[in-house]
């Protein structure tokens, strides 16, 4: 469905079909702060109550926000030289890198440690961390709200389907798979 709807939204008179690319990534991006939130909150309702399943859900969020962010900077790198001729232009962009960064020590710690009021804490702080990083970072080349700002509401309601398919990615990544019940002829049930 994502696939289609990015492939069917319109071209851009400026940007021309690298425009769908720039839908996907602002999809991708505003989820990937939705996750951030979603993971610090979470981690930190862990820490004053702790309910394990709220741990068990902050890092699931994490883990998505991870897939999520690393999907957005494979997008980005190319999107931002072909729509700027530049990588390192942008003062976000360099935030992007950093938060790439900063999510990965975050997995290899999480791999590291098994302490999980720890990861809680670490979870907590980070995802804060990184939404305030990127609310006081300055726009270069980025404009301020290009989807917004549209006179199209074709690009607006593409957009719109593209974020709300993009969260409801996360969102099944999210839910943990069910065990199925088998039960046997003889009366017992097996967990697979």
């Amino acid at each position: 469905m994502l696939a289609g709807l990015v492939s069917f939204s319109p071209a851009d008179v400026r940007l021309g079909a690298l425009v769908k690319w720039v839908y996907l990534h602002g999809a991708l991006t505003f989820t990937g702060f939705v996750l951030f939130a979603g993971f610090s909150l979470t981690a930190c309702a862990y820490l004053l109550t702790g309910k394990q399943s709220l741990f068990r859900l902050a890092t699931r969020a994490y883990r998505v926000a991870l897939i999520f962010w690393v999907v957005d900077f494979c997008i980005w790198v190319p999107l931002g030289y072909f729509a700027w001729n530049s990588l390192f232009g942008e003062p976000r962009a360099i935030a992007f890198v950093w938060a790439m960064l900063l999510l990965g020590i975050g997995y290899i710690i999480s791999q590291l440690i098994n302490n999980t009021k720890l990861l809680a804490g670490l979870y907590t702080l980070l995802g804060a961390g990184l939404l305030l990083s990127f609310a006081g970072v300055q726009r270069v080349l980025h404009p301020l709200d290009p989807i917004g700002t549209s006179q199209g509401l074709t690009i607006k309601v593409f957009f719109a389907a593209i974020l709300v398919t993009c969260i409801a990615i996360s969102i099944t990544l999210l839910v943990p798979p069910r065990r199925k019940e088998h039960v046997w002829t003889s009366g017992h049930k097996q967990n697979c």
